[in-house]
């Protein structure tokens, strides 16, 4: 079977995430849409996903555990996990790097901690934008061994992008894949014009921080059920299973 998705959504937890991004009005998004895959990616945090869950819960919907991390080169990058104690025992990694530095909402937008309800619970103190103290190759590392893997954000973008920061692709760490965003209007002349991207899978994302942004879901899994064993399969391009751009 063939299932729309998106391994790229913030919610309100994102300081940049706007505050209309709770649990339960991504998920009904996701259904309106006809969504069937959803990886929550907050920066640096993860403490939103169990309520993602529970909002999804009676629906058909796979919420995948995920994180993005600014890496000590400030690249970010997509930590994605197949449950969520797996990204627990990352998320207290990350905690013990991430530096001790107060956010300013008025400034960086709120960061709040929701039900699956989309109530405030409470909200997180240490600014999340900052880069972790571990290097990519250690996120990389770290992130396989609790069995999750990782892509590369966005790598098309000016800024924050593992092409613009290093400006080439290291072949020692091992990517799952590799994200292009939503501006990228022709994935297959974008990769013909990096010849090192020709032996990655690609995955084109929105890197949602609005609910209007989810509308431009162009990535389609092919898989035999909605697992997400059976997605990482898809992403890694693994029998049979594989990533499907939609480009018009």
């Amino acid at each position: 079977m063939m299932v729309t998705g998106d391994l790229h959504i913030h919610t309100a937890l994102s300081p940049c995430g706007a505050d209309e991004m709770t649990p339960i009005n991504i998920v009904n998004m996701a259904e309106l849409l006809k969504a069937k895959v959803l990886a929550i990616t907050d920066h640096n945090s993860s403490e939103n996903i169990e309520s993602v869950i529970r909002a999804a819960m009676e629906k058909n919907l796979l919420i995948i555990p995920g994180m993005e991390v600014t890496t000590k080169e400030e690249v970010h990058i997509l930590c994605l996990f197949k449950d969520v104690n797996a990204i627990k025992d990352f998320q207290r990694i990350v905690d013990e790097r991430l530096p001790d530095t107060a956010n300013r909402p008025e400034v960086f937008g709120h960061q709040y901690i929701m039900d699956w309800r989309g109530r405030v619970l409470r909200e997180k103190k240490l600014l999340l934008l900052n880069a972790v103290q571990l290097t990519l190759e250690k996120t990389v590392g770290l992130t396989k061994e609790l069995g999750g893997i990782c892509i590369p954000s966005h790598i098309d973008r000016p800024h924050y992008s593992l092409l613009n920061n290093l400006g080439f692709i290291p072949g020692d760490i091992e990517f799952a894949a590799l994200e292009v965003s939503n501006r990228v209007d022709d994935v297959d002349s974008f990769v013909s014009k990096h010849e090192e991207l020709k032996n990655y899978s690609i995955i084109q994302s929105t890197d949602a921080h609005c609910l209007k942004d989810m509308v431009y879901m162009k990535t389609r899994f092919v898989i035999k059920e909605l697992t997400c064993e059976e997605i990482f399969m898809a992403i890694e391009n693994q029998e049979g299973r594989r990533v499907v751009i939609n480009q018009t």
